[in-house]
């Protein structure tokens, strides 16, 4: 029985050549050209991630005669920092020598930089005292030439010295630097640290000579992103650039260089399976004498475009709306493997904006400068933290929810230090009488507005009362009369004033409405 022939060995410089980033993980393509013989041949591909995952490693090749793939291994095996390196394990005997030659051209040049420096200190006494005996000559009449001369020359000494001084100072310099490198390199041959080093064993088999194209396709984890928005807002033309970067982490073991990058938020990891179905059993109950409410607070959503969905509910990573997106970077990116994170831009668009200060004190006691604006740009706007500059100027950082494409949104740019607001609540409440199936809870809400400075502004104050899902059994009436302007509740309960403060102007607007609710209701 024959042994099987050994098939030829190929080295294939396959580098990476796109990078799909998901939230958890990436998707890495490389590339690389080989000549193939007649018959079976293993192409390795070296340098590539230890952490890859094994079965989704994936190898198509592309050639003018078939070429088939056998069979793709992922291989892996632990080396030092020196071979990781490139270099060989040198000779630590050598290395001591070495070291020990440094150390001493170190010692001989301190000693010439001590002696350098006392005779500098030497001579700068002689030259105070040449000048003292010159000075002294001369109030007598006389200008000794011998004496002059002697200046110069110790001047003349001094420069030699100080020039001879800054040398051997850069000499030291470098010396202490290249006796830290050989210090160093001694340290890592006593314990070299070691690292997993991975390679592809690729088996083919060609049926004639041919130049093929090898694509290889892995997944790997330890790489991550997430969107990162950066508004630029000027207040008078009332316009805001907002630029969108893709903050990307990978710790992979390979750099990634000069990719073409995609980042997409597909969460391939959930799967497709349908919800498992369960019996629901309806039952019915009497109805209880007295119904149980409370009262909570309610996010408005205001949703534009017929292509606006639902946001996700609560599933960790980007905000998406249950719809995947992929971006792509216009240009190849660099993004070493070093854990940090590295900002990508990935797109933006410039909106017309209606700037105005806002002010719901029952929020906060601020009245916040806030502008509306459109997502006219040609993606949906992914939920993430905005770093917010403010007339050419840095002011901080807020954070945007998922926005559709059309779909109006707010960014607030932080508090009018100009504006005082406060806030007063009075509650009183009226109990059921014999004829009387309702109990009635009287509250008056009292805002206050101070402008501190010398130009006028314009304020939007916000209030709310309860929208009851009760209407027969809890009532909610406004008093027109003793609420400020005769101003009424839209749909969701918020009542606005456009409040007008001239320079050092102040204002006051009230709210007075009633909770009726019947006697049989509890909670409240």
């Amino acid at each position: 029985m024959s042994a099987s022939p050994v098939p030829s060995l190929f080295a294939l410089e396959a580098p990476i050549v796109a990078v799909t980033v998901l939230e958890d993980r990436a998707s890495v393509t490389r590339r690389g050209s080989v000549v193939l013989q007649p018959g079976v041949a293993r192409i390795e591909v070296p340098r590539v991630a230890p952490v890859l995952v094994d079965k989704s490693v994936t190898v198509s090749v592309s050639a003018e005669s078939p070429v088939r793939v056998i069979d793709v291994r992922p291989r892996r095996r632990w080396v030092t920092s020196l071979e990781r390196d490139g270099e060989t394990d040198p000779d630590r005997g050598a290395l001591r020598k070495e070291l020990r030659q440094r150390d001493e051209a170190l010692n001989r040049l301190d000693q010439r930089r001590t002696a350098l420096r006392a005779r500098l200190a030497a001579l700068g006494r002689l030259a105070d005292r040449t000048a003292d005996d010159l000075a002294e000559d001369v109030s007598w009449g006389a200008f000794p030439v011998e004496t002059a001369a002697a200046v110069v020359r110790v001047e003349d000494q001094q420069s030699a010295l100080v020039s001879e001084l800054v040398t051997v100072e850069r000499d030291l310099g470098r010396l202490a630097a290249d006796r830290a490198r050989l210090s160093k390199r001694l340290d890592v041959t006593a314990s070299p640290q070691e690292f997993q080093s991975a390679w592809l064993e690729i088996d083919v088999d060609a049926d004639a000579p041919c130049q093929a194209l090898v694509q290889v396709e892995y997944l790997v984890p330890c790489a991550v992103w997430r969107p990162y928005h950066t508004a630029e807002l000027e207040r008078d033309a009332g316009v805001v650039t907002l630029s969108t970067d893709a903050c990307v982490w990978q710790h992979t073991g390979e750099d990634w260089t000069d990719v073409a990058l995609t980042l997409s938020t597909a969460r391939a990891s959930l799967g497709s399976d349908p919800p498992e179905l369960r019996p629901d059993p309806l039952l019915v109950r009497k109805r209880r004498d007295v119904i149980t409410v409370a009262a909570r607070s309610q996010t408005v959503e205001v949703l534009a475009g017929a292509g606006a969905g639902a946001r996700a509910q609560g599933l960790p990573g980007i905000d998406d709306a249950d719809e995947a997106q992929h971006l792509r970077a216009p240009d190849p990116v660099t993004i070493p493997s070093d854990g940090r994170p590295h900002r990508v831009r990935i797109g933006g668009f410039t909106s017309d904006a209606d700037v105005e200060r806002v002010c719901a004190a029952e929020l906060v006691l601020a009245a916040v400068l806030e502008s509306h604006l459109t997502n006219v740009g040609p993606a949906p706007l992914l939920a993430g933290p905005v770093d917010l500059v403010l007339d050419g100027g840095y002011v901080g950082r807020t954070s945007v929810g998922y926005a559709e494409v059309g779909e109006r949104f707010a960014l607030g740019w932080g508090p009018d230090g100009d504006l005082r607001v406060s806030r007063d609540e009075q509650r009183r409440h009226t109990d059921a009488k014999v004829l009387r199936a309702f109990e009635t809870i009287e509250k008056t809400v009292t805002l206050r507005l101070s402008n501190l400075s010398s130009t006028p502004r314009v304020v939007v104050l916000k209030e709310r009362v309860p929208v009851s899902e009760l209407p027969d059994k809890v009532k909610i009436e406004v008093d027109a009369d003793g609420t400020s302007d005769g101003v009424t509740p839209d749909r969701d309960g918020i009542l606005r004033w456009d409040v007008e403060l001239g320079p050092f102007g102040m204002a006051t607007r009230t709210l007075v409405y009633a909770i009726r609710k019947h006697q049989d209701v509890r909670g409240l």
